[in-house]
């Protein structure tokens, strides 16, 4: 009898513990319609098969979707998004990080790939897919600026009215620490000091 009441009482203490500290699922708008989905938050769909929506108004309707944040999307197969007015909206695509404000979203059209950008509609770097089929022995291409469509393995691109730059620095350039670019292979290619511009 007297463990009976120790486990009725400690399972009491656990319900209250839960009502008290456990998460809002279906709250206020929410919608899981999805099939094995879930939805948690203020206006939140997880609308795609197994798919899982967090934050406000942000909507999982990819199969197997997450969408995380603020007024985000995400409507491509197995697609993330993070952050607010973020959209991933092909297959395996992730986006990271905030767009604009509504209609100013910042949008990965892009099948298996990462985009983040911050406060634009523009991404800041973007990583690409591999474009390869078994044994998936390749790697993909990386862009920084606005670049979704990468022409080398590591493709820069500047903005309007900016100069196209890449800096390099040396932790004490004034104590004359060298930056270097290696091309090629270790033994060739530029170093620069503040004594000494440029060397190949």
């Amino acid at each position: 009898m007297k463990n009976g009441l120790i486990i009725i009482s400690f399972a009491l203490l656990m319900s209250s513990f839960y009502q008290s500290y456990g998460q809002c699922t279906q709250c206020s708008g929410t919608n899981n319609s999805g099939a094995n989905s879930s939805a948690i938050g203020q206006g939140t769909s997880s609308i795609g098969i197994n798919s899982f929506a967090s934050g406000t108004y942000s909507v999982a309707s990819g199969n197997t979707s997450t969408s995380l944040g603020m007024y985000n999307l995400s409507s491509g197969i197995q697609s993330v998004s993070i952050g607010s007015y973020i959209q991933a909206t092909n297959s395996h695509g992730i986006a990271i990080g905030s767009g604009g404000g509504s209609g100013n979203e910042l949008i990965n059209s892009e099948a298996y790939s990462l985009m983040v950008g911050f406060n634009s509609i523009y991404p800041t770097l973007f990583v690409s897919n591999s474009t390869t089929f078994p044994p998936f022995n390749k790697t993909g291409k990386i862009g920084i600026g606005n670049v979704t469509d990468p022409q080398a393995k590591l493709h820069l691109k500047a903005d309007e009215g900016e100069n196209a730059a890449m800096l390099i620095q040396p932790y004490n350039w004034l104590a004359g620490e060298s930056a270097s670019l290696a091309l090629g292979s270790l033994n060739y290619g530029i170093t620069s000091n503040k004594d000494c511009r440029s060397s190949a």
